[in-house]
């Protein structure tokens, strides 16, 4: 969820009167506090984690519940008509509510799906809403990984987690506790079933692909197919037609469409990575290839991709240590050969091949290289 604001000026007395309210939660609550608001250093809590799920509306109830408890501040929503401005990933990802916190007008911007939204990616967005809304920006989402809230804090991106934590910095306020995990992403699609949306993302043809079709062209089974249909079917991703005894894939999305529908439930087209020497394979991957497509700046050993079913006979030998290797070796759940364009892997699969990765200049680059293929 993200809440934006107009900024908060802060009185002597009304500083003090949240630390008093601050005091009392913890003590009700069992929560260490340490404060110290005129030199604006953090307020620190901690509780337990609490486990359960929730539905949007018990997640705005929470949050209610939170602020009032916390800073005896009660909050009301209403529809924000701005949405109607935005880009369909930015509606798809997020429900958009207004309200109202120490007398600021703020825009809460509510994460549909569960799983981390990376802070890179937090902040692009920021950027695309602040177009729509005079309004700045604050993070609150039901629970985040501890990398992800530390990136947060180092880009000064306010957040509240309803019931277990809040980054305020304009009032001089941290709240932190031993960090919920987050809940695991929903089932991956089988690879089979990635290849054929990777086939239909990068696909000029909006017709509908024959189940036929995609197996002579994919190099899969016709039954592997078959469940790949049958499990986009049930994902609710296109919609699959019959045509006589053929059955017909159509997806009737925009590629960003697409991409934005399935790319929680996408895999890592990464099965292993190992150090490696010998006869080096055509096809860059990983790092490499996101260099060559943005600004960063290539590793120190080149890395390329192959199939699982296929580096046993390439002859390239694995090796324990990275100074005994020439290079890295990607060794991928479906066959990078078959998007690879300028020796290079796919955009998308390169993506999800490292967007896990927790390192700034890897998530910027990310960033750069979706923003190609608007």
């Amino acid at each position: 969820m993200l809440l934006c604001n107009n900024g908060v000026t802060n009185t002597k007395s009304g500083i003090m009167e949240i630390v008093d309210r601050l005091q009392n939660y913890a003590t009700s609550h069992k929560v260490e506090v340490n404060s110290d608001f005129h030199s604006k250093k953090s307020v620190l809590y901690r509780e337990d984690c609490m486990n359960q799920k929730y539905t949007s509306p018990q997640l705005y109830e929470k949050l209610q519940n939170y602020l009032l408890q916390t800073l005896g501040i009660s909050v009301k929503f209403s529809q924000w008509n701005g949405k109607k401005n935005l880009q369909f990933f930015l509606t798809n990802t997020y429900d958009f509510y207004e309200g109202a916190l120490l007398k600021q007008k703020f825009l809460f911007v509510i994460v549909k799906e569960s799983g981390e939204i990376t802070p890179a990616t937090i902040k692009q967005h920021f950027v695309k809403i602040a177009k729509e809304s005079e309004n700045a920006c604050i993070l609150v989402q039901l629970a985040t990984a501890s990398y992800n809230r530390k990136r947060l804090i180092e880009y000064r991106i306010p957040f509240i987690i309803p019931g277990n934590q809040m980054y305020l910095p304009e009032l001089g306020i941290d709240l932190r506790e031993y960090f919920k995990p987050v809940k695991e992403r929903k089932k991956l699609f089988s690879p089979a079933t990635q290849v054929v949306l990777i086939n239909a993302l990068l696909s000029k043809r909006r017709a509908p692909s024959s189940l036929s079709g995609l197996t002579a062209n994919l190099g899969y089974t016709s039954m592997t197919m078959s469940r790949a249909f049958d499990e986009l079917e049930n994902a609710s991703i296109g919609n699959i037609l019959k045509k006589g005894k053929e059955r017909l894939l159509l997806l009737e999305e925009s590629k960003r469409e697409l991409w934005e529908k399935t790319k929680p439930s996408m895999r890592s087209p990464t099965r292993k990575r190992i150090w490696a020497k010998g006869k080096k394979p055509k096809i860059l991957a990983g790092l490499s290839a996101l260099a060559k497509e943005t600004m960063l700046a290539p590793p120190t050993k080149p890395v390329y991709a192959v199939y699982f079913k296929e580096w046993k006979q390439t002859g390239i030998i694995e090796v324990p240590y990275q100074d005994d290797a020439s290079f890295e070796l990607e060794i991928w759940h479906y066959n990078p050969n078959l998007f690879s364009r300028n020796g290079s892997i796919d955009p998308y699969s390169l993506y999800l091949s490292l967007q896990e990765i927790e390192d700034e200049r890897i998530e910027v680059a990310l960033e750069e290289l979706m923003e190609k293929l608007k």
